[in-house]
């Protein structure tokens, strides 16, 4: 843990005016907005079925990662001693692993693929980087959440878009909405535990 907090408290240390621009710019690009903007851009501008494979991904790993804080509830940097967060009202839920990270290397890395260009790639691999230490930089993460939001992206991005080329090649499209049903109703339960659990915390404090 010592590591970690020192890791913070570096990026922390090299804070300034252009540098928290430039980190807040890469960590909003990655927020649900952004995101379903892009999204919708792919999919009614440019490839229909590039729009179905990046959503389905998308879909796919926010209900992971969803499912994983409230299973690990691993408690955020915020607060801790001798560390300022910044932009913590989008920084909501709990920490492990990084919502912002693994969303960003999802949704990027299913570019990647899609596009397979050399310049694509690179640009890429910059953003699923940049994004990731927007996040200790603004001492919203710790960097395990970091890492994992890169590996957990990474990984279950290519699984899902392997599993999207197979139904589509076989035309069983049934499958592929038998696979995403699950994982929405999965991030609506979670959702609704998260406000019940919000709402009873809320009432204990005003008791």
């Amino acid at each position: 843990m010592n590591i970690q907090i020192n890791i913070l408290k570096f990026f922390q240390s090299i804070r300034n005016p252009i540098l928290n621009a430039f980190f807040l710019i890469l960590t909003i690009s990655t927020e649900v907005p952004v995101i379903v903007i892009l999204t919708a851009i792919m999919y009614w501008c440019i490839n229909k079925k590039y729009g179905q494979k990046l959503l389905f991904s998308l879909t796919a790993n926010i209900a992971i990662n969803t499912g994983i804080k409230e299973y690990v509830k691993a408690p955020r940097p915020i607060g801790t001693e001798g560390l300022e967060s910044l932009r913590v009202s989008t920084a909501t839920g709990y920490s492990f692993p990084s919502g912002h990270t693994q969303t960003a290397t999802t949704f990027w890395t299913s570019l990647m693929i899609i596009f397979r260009k050399k310049w694509m790639y690179i640009l890429g691999s910059i953003m699923i980087l940049g994004v990731g230490l927007s996040r200790l930089y603004l001492g919203v993460h710790w960097p395990i959440d970091v890492i994992c939001g890169w590996i957990f992206g990474i990984v279950f991005t290519i699984m899902f878009s392997k599993l999207f080329d197979i139904v589509d090649k076989n035309k069983n499209y049934k499958l592929l909405l038998l696979t995403l049903i699950p994982f929405i109703i999965f991030i609506f339960i979670v959702l609704n535990c998260i406000i019940k659990s919000d709402k009873y915390i809320n009432k204990k404090r005003h008791l």
